[in-house]
Parts: C-alpha cells; structure tokens; sequence
C-alpha cells in the first residue's frame, strides 16, 4: 500500500473531480476502511451526508455502515432523522431506527434496556399500523425503499472490489 501522504494526494485528486456525489465519498469511505484506515473512512463516511446531493438513500447506508462499524449513537440518531422525516409515507424507516436502537442496546448489556424496550415497541407499532399500509396500496407502491438501499450498497462494495 501506498504511503499516507501519497494515498491523500491521490484522494485529493479524485475528489476534485467526482466530489460532488455521494457515492465517491461511500466507495472511498469503504476502501479506506478495508485498508484498515478506520479514521479517515469515518471522515470520509460522513462526508457523504454534506453534500447538497444527499438524500435519504445516501443517508441510510451511511446510518447502515456506522451500524456496521459500531458506531451507534451516530447510527441511532441518524436513522431517528429518517424516521421523523418518512414516518407518514412508510414503516422502513422506523424498522431500521429499530434496528439500530436493538444493536446499540445490545452492546451496550443491561445499560441498553430502554434502548432495547423502544426497539420492541418501534417495532409492535410498525406491524400495528394500517394507516401506513393503506397509503403504499393507495398509491400503488409495494415498495419500502429497503430494497434500494441495499442494492445501492451492494453497488458500492462490487465498486470497491473492482480496484
């Protein structure tokens, strides 16, 4: 592997030029991370959520690998973002906020309870709701957006196995 100082320049380089999208600063993220450069793939993660291009796609794999990489204060309040914003159009993102308070109220043992108890809760509530059923089938959709992101994901690691 190339030294640091030369693996920046070249990083600066390429950000010149493919900067402006989400998916550069993920795919980077994830080299760096395989490299064993946590630091500078966390930089590099969050840096997906700054630019005017971001959405809720991009902000859920971002939530996903911090998940992942056991970040999961900023993973919980990331995906707690989503939901507030989704919470009428579909349950995926209360599912996934779920998910992540049941991680971080896993690692953290008995400290996690409430993390743990708002999780089943989260997740009761998503099943019991009809409301948010009706307006996917009003509209004709059978889409949660769960698929999408995972594929988006799944795009970018086959990106990075390619290098």
């Amino acid at each position: 592997m190339a030294p640091p100082a030369e693996r920046f320049a070249v990083l600066l380089e390429q950000e010149r030029q493919y900067g402006s999208v989400p998916t550069f600063y993920l795919d980077t993220a994830e080299w760096f991370r395989l490299k064993g450069d946590a630091a500078t793939a966390a930089l590099l993660l969050l840096s997906a959520l700054e630019l005017p291009s971001s959405d809720d796609e991009t902000r859920q794999i971002v939530a996903f690998r911090l998940e992942r990489d056991r970040a999961f204060d900023r993973a919980v309040e990331l995906t707690e973002q989503l939901a507030a914003a989704n919470a009428e159009f579909r349950p995926q993102p209360d599912r996934d906020l779920a998910l992540a308070l049941a991680a971080r109220g896993r690692a953290a043992g008995r400290a996690g309870r409430g993390d743990l108890e708002r999780a089943f809760q989260l997740l009761v509530d998503t099943a019991l709701n009809p409301r948010v059923g009706r307006l996917r089938r009003n509209r004709g959709d059978r889409s949660d957006g769960g698929e999408r992101a995972g594929r988006a994901d799944q795009g970018s690691r086959r990106a990075l196995d390619a290098r």
